[in-house]
């Protein structure tokens, strides 16, 4: 019988996959941080939580986006992409505050930033659509070119 469980590369390209690995990450750096902090090995400032936070949605934004240029339909894809940003924005939130003691508003601008982080993702999700259009329409022009070649 064959194994039916899906790779490591397949799932990957899954934004909710991706979205996972990022919450996970996310959460073992806040935890190791809220460790280091409770024992004494060192003095964490609060904020750090939601700039680690932060740099997860950079991370899940940069990463997902160039992902979504080898599936297929875009469309489905940006679907699943939003809702697995939500789903990250959510934990990532509620983690820090959680952890940190601090509401996003006592954190200082880090509303704002992740307004820009939300912001940035759609920007770069928008940048790879247009960059496949654009791959899209060399290839079918070069095809059309070598097709007239052959005649």
């Amino acid at each position: 019988m064959a194994d039916t469980k899906p790779d490591f590369f397949s799932r990957i390209y899954s934004p909710f996959y991706q979205s996972g690995f990022v919450v996970c990450l996310i959460i073992f750096a806040m935890f190791v941080l809220k460790i280091l902090n409770v024992t004494h090995t060192a003095d964490i400032n609060a904020s750090v939580y939601w700039v680690i936070g932060g740099a997860g949605l950079l991370f899940f934004g940069i990463f997902n986006s160039v992902i979504s240029l080898q599936d297929g339909d875009m469309n489905v894809y940006w679907y699943k992409s939003f809702a697995a940003y939500g789903v990250l924005l959510a934990a990532t939130w509620l983690s820090a505050q959680l952890l940190s003691g601090m509401n996003i508003d006592e954190a200082g601008t880090f509303k704002w930033i992740f307004f820009i982080l939300t912001f940035a993702y759609l920007l770069f999700l928008s940048l790879m659509r247009a960059m496949r259009k654009v791959v899209n329409m060399a290839q079918e022009e070069d095809n059309s070119w070598q097709n007239r070649q052959k005649r």
